[in-house]
């Protein structure tokens, strides 16, 4: 609630604790799904429950990261102790992160606010009915897209790096060791610290829950999912696999994916989606034979 506070002040309500108090049916001081619903059906509010929940997402997201604002001011007025100066952490899907939130994780980014963000993506809107959202990949079905997304997945991890941001990454449930370590990299730098996690999800995907880190895994050895961190604006892939594996070994198991193979296979959009991860894996390994040619003419000009 005291992000929802902040959210509501940073897009310039002065009546926050009237609204919160409204909005909080059952006046434990808290807000939950049911004090949202009764709300809306006590002031007549007809709203459906997707862009209800979406903009209270947005509004947390944001309040989260003014708050991290209001935190820094307070330290620099020496009125806050050093042991209170807490760190931000925020959670947030990947509706909020590619598309609602994005105008105020770019200001807070642009602003060099210290802060931790972690966007757990289940590529769509997965509290709300799994709808389309601007990270869900090409071909896979959601509540809105049923004869599969026409649009390729948003590159938010280029986005981001744009900004110039200390540390951006990408990382995955399969590798926790890639995990801890890119955390511990980022707790050493000041600033934004920007992760993206591919979250694997049985319920909007289709598989059954025990499968979840076998598709996470095979997320990384298609190369569909890159393992990757940009330290100051430089990329450096952190695993690559020694042999990728068809990407139709990644799409297969998930029943988002399975109007791709039955009644029919849907070979354009196959070979598109192969094509898609083929081009990058190999702009990749281009920038590196070219970084490494550079380094080599560098080492002979020094020698000459």
């Amino acid at each position: 609630e005291a992000a929802f506070r902040c959210a509501l002040r940073f897009v310039g309500n002065m009546y926050v604790q009237e609204l919160f108090a409204l909005l909080d049916d059952d006046g434990d001081g808290k807000l939950s799904r049911s004090d949202l619903h009764a709300a809306a059906d006590r002031l007549g509010w007809h709203w459906p429950e997707a862009p209800l929940f979406a903009v209270l997402d947005l509004l947390c997201s944001q309040g989260a990261m003014s708050r991290d604002r209001a935190l820094d001011v307070l330290a620099a007025k020496g009125e806050l102790p050093p042991e209170e100066n807490l760190q931000v952490l925020v959670l947030a899907g990947d509706g909020s992160t590619y598309d609602m939130g994005l105008s105020a994780t770019s200001g807070a980014i642009h602003r060099g606010l210290d802060f931790w963000y972690l966007c757990y993506d289940n590529e769509a809107y997965g509290n709300t009915g799994f709808q389309t959202s601007s990270s869900s990949p090409l071909g896979s079905q959601t509540s809105t897209s049923p004869g599969g997304t026409p649009q390729t997945k948003k590159d938010i991890f280029e986005i981001w790096r744009a900004q110039h941001p200390p540390y951006v990454a990408t990382v995955c449930a399969h590798d926790p060791v890639d995990l801890a370590e890119k955390i511990d990299r980022a707790s050493k730098r000041q600033g934004p610290k920007l992760f993206l996690s591919l979250a694997s999800c049985p319920t909007g995907w289709g598989f059954n829950p025990e499968l979840g880190d076998e598709i996470a895994r095979l997320a990384l050895e298609t190369g569909v999912w890159p393992l990757k961190e940009a330290i100051d604006g430089q990329v450096r892939h952190t695993w690559i696999p020694n042999r990728f594996r068809p990407v139709e070994e990644y799409l297969r198991p998930q029943r988002r994916f399975r109007h791709l193979f039955k009644p029919e296979r849907q070979e354009n959009t196959l070979r598109q989606i192969q094509e898609n991860v083929d081009r990058y894996w190999e702009s990749v390994r281009s920038k590196h034979e070219e970084f490494a040619s550079n380094i080599a003419g560098g080492q002979q000009e020094s020698k000459s």
